[in-house]
């Protein structure tokens, strides 16, 4: 703390640090429904391409389905109530990827159209929600040596927490 201190009365230093914490949206009795970070993310290419924002929103809220699915605590230590290898969630992951893969591409006009923050910000949800998706991913992994599920669900929140430390 005394460095970013140090880091922001230093007038040279035109961009500021934020720091929001780092854990990522799940729990240990289950993770969060990827539908807030995606819908922050939608909501942000809105504000600049709302034909584009829509199109992706038709189809994300077409495979989303209710927050409860994704949310359901008996999922933890139940795969067979996971909805994470769902065709839906399925092709909801490819789905985050194509948004993913558009915010990158359009990185120069996205950035001229907002600004940079609000960019990088919006690149972060997107890839929380790819995270978060994984995760559903390994709940509903029914195969595999035992302690699977467990062993690589902290290993992905172990990841995601370093990445947003990163």
């Amino acid at each position: 703390m005394e460095w970013v201190r140090l880091y922001h009365a230093d007038p040279s230093n035109l961009v500021k640090l934020l720091f929001y914490g780092f854990d990522s949206p799940t729990e240990m009795t289950g993770t969060d429904s990827p539908r807030r970070v995606l819908y922050f993310v939608l909501d942000y290419l809105a504000s600049i391409d709302n034909a584009s924002s829509q199109e992706h929103r038709k189809c994300i809220d077409q495979l989303l389905g209710q927050d409860f699915d994704w949310e359901n605590p008996a999922a933890m230590m139940d795969p067979t109530k996971s909805t994470g290898l769902s065709p839906a969630a399925t092709a909801l992951r490819i789905e985050t990827e194509n948004l993913i893969s558009e915010l990158h591409v359009r990185r120069p006009e996205l950035v001229a159209k907002s600004d940079k923050l609000r960019y990088l910000e919006a690149v972060h949800y997107a890839t929380v929600s790819r995270q978060l998706l994984n995760c559903h991913a390994v709940m509903a992994r029914t195969t595999g040596k035992p302690g699977y599920r467990l062993v690589s669900g902290l290993g992905l929140r172990d990841a995601m927490m370093a990445a947003n430390l990163e």
